[in-house]
């Protein structure tokens, strides 16, 4: 989504760099959240692998306040993975609009250069076609 916001429109050398920096960061925070979503995946999945690993230890090491701990640090271990996704995705979101807004910013930028340069142009074109002729060129003069 975030790689289309890659455009010329006529940037500046020194805008081109901020936008790419931009881009560049937020492509490596979706790498991050992506990698993030696998990890919190696989924990998940080891989590609840793990419920029935823990449920069928061996009677020498069963004792209900082992057990106890370690489920609940298998649901604290999942809970923690999947709520720093969810935080990441926050993230995610703010990023996406302070890209948006200084796309917005260069985009405006450019715009303006390319509407004086218009100006300039025309400028230009008015002061070549203007006749080089006196200011009192054309006027009547009346007989005395």
């Amino acid at each position: 989504m975030t790689a289309n916001f890659l455009q010329s429109d006529r940037l500046s050398p020194s805008e081109a760099e901020r936008l790419t920096a931009s881009l560049t960061k937020q492509q490596h925070y979706w790498v991050g959240l992506l990698s993030a979503t696998i990890a919190a995946m696989v924990i998940v999945i080891v989590g609840a692998a793990l419920k029935e690993r823990i449920g069928a230890v061996p009677p020498l090491f069963r004792h209900p306040l082992f057990l106890e701990i370690s489920w609940a640090a298998v649901v604290c271990f999942i809970a923690a993975s999947v709520s720093f996704v969810l935080v990441k995705m926050l993230g995610l979101f703010e990023g996406m609009l302070t890209l948006h807004r200084l796309r917005g910013e260069l985009v405006i930028n450019s715009a303006k250069r390319e509407a004086a340069e218009k100006i300039a142009v025309l400028q230009k074109e008015a002061e070549l076609t203007t006749p080089l002729v006196p200011a009192d060129y054309g006027r009547v003069v009346q007989p005395h």
